[in-house]
């Protein structure tokens, strides 16, 4: 039984310790984004595009993670994995209701502010850290 809650109290560290990584990450690129919103809004103009592009980013900031954090915050061998799931939609809903939020204050979106492109860029940072995190 105290293995059991070691792994659930493990796993739960784990996943914070990687939403916070894929916040920080999409805040960054949030604001990158937001300065140079004139250059690129072509580029990220498109619906299905945006999500693609932003989940190659998401594989580089991924990549840029692990060499700042290049171990897994928290190794529980039973939940291992549940990060590339439960993180991105966290983060994309994150996203998501700042994109409201915006939205709500008459002030200008940017297409990572909301649900889908939230979750892509996510879902590639988790991908990378799942793969080659130690």
């Amino acid at each position: 039984m105290d293995e059991l809650l070691m792994h659930l109290i493990a796993g739960i560290f784990q996943l914070i310790g990687e939403f916070l990584v894929e916040a920080f990450g999409e805040a960054f690129l949030d604001l990158l984004l937001r300065g140079l919103q004139n250059a690129i809004s072509s580029a990220l103009g498109e619906v299905l595009v945006a999500p693609i592009v932003l989940l190659v980013l998401g594989l580089i900031l991924g990549s840029i993670s692990l060499l700042i954090f290049p171990v897994h915050f928290v190794r529980a061998v039973r939940l291992h994995g549940i990060s590339l799931l439960v993180t991105p939609v966290m983060a994309g809903a994150v996203m998501g209701l700042v994109g409201a939020g915006l939205r709500a204050q008459d002030r200008k979106v940017v297409r990572l502010e909301g649900f889908s492109c939230g979750f892509a860029l996510a879902f590639g940072m988790a991908l990378i850290r799942l793969l080659y995190a130690r």
